[in-house]
């Protein structure tokens, strides 16, 4: 692995800076990613009934929401997983990158996605062509600037790795902050409407099994960090609306 990579949002150069698990920094946009060995894939390039696209859409959650409130949409989610039919939307399962999707939608939404994604560009690119013009974009993704992280890091630092692997290693290859995201996506057609800082439900807590007594402390901790970060704006996780600009790109 080189110590001196391209950086996946800016182009600039990053570096090592956990060279064993390649992790690497920019230091221009301040942007956290792995770097990962995998083929490059090819990518594609006044209404009656809204017509919304869910990007990466697990088991089809938010969409089955929006049937439940009554909602007049037309909705489309795709995935890698299989979903089974459910009336009043149209499940895809494909690799986005590679699947041609033969609409335009009014808005796309991608939650817990772009994290998972070794060339992010290249997916809010292809997410901008499925748009209309002024379409909307939703994103939520984590908040490498959070003080989760923060802490984690900390840790890491004092020889207790556990909650930093947590974090960086596997499944996560984008670590976005809240100028890393703006910067990706401002540099690919969208204008930023509004970006709030949140934690997801303590519910959702991945807790490592440990038996009971480490259990409830771990999560003890972690509520009591969710309520520090929440007061102080530094929650893990970051949602962002834009709208598609005019611009060509």
């Amino acid at each position: 692995m080189k110590n001196i990579i391209k950086c996946t949002i800016c182009g600039k150069k990053a570096r090592a800076f956990d060279e064993p698990i390649s992790l690497f920094h920019c230091d221009e946009c301040n942007h956290t990613f792995t770097a990962v060995k995998a083929p490059k894939e090819k990518y594609l390039k006044d209404y009656k009934v809204f017509k919304v696209l869910d990007v990466g859409c697990g088991n089809g959650d938010l969409q089955k929401y929006f049937v439940a409130k009554g909602e007049k949409a037309e909705l489309v989610g795709i995935d890698l997983a299989k979903n089974d039919k459910f009336s009043g939307i149209k499940f895809i399962r494909g690799n986005f990158f590679t699947y041609e999707i033969r609409k335009i939608f009014d808005a796309v939404s991608t939650l817990g996605t772009i994290e998972h994604i070794e060339n992010p560009i290249l997916f809010v690119k292809k997410i901008r062509g499925l748009l209309n013009r002024n379409g909307l974009l939703v994103i939520m993704t984590i908040d490498s600037d959070s003080l989760l992280y923060w802490l984690a890091r900390l840790v890491n630092w004092l020889g207790i790795n556990e909650a930093y692997r947590q974090l960086f290693v596997g499944h996560h290859l984008q670590h976005f902050t809240k100028g890393s995201l703006r910067r990706l996506l401002e540099n690919n057609g969208y204008e930023i409407l509004y970006q709030k800082n949140h934690n997801f439900p303590l519910k959702s807590v991945d807790v490592p099994k440990k038996g009971t007594v480490s259990e409830k402390i771990y999560l003890f901790l972690t509520a009591l960090i969710f309520a520090v970060s929440s007061l102080m704006s530094r929650g893990m996780l970051q949602t962002v609306v834009c709208r598609k600009t005019g611009r060509k790109f």
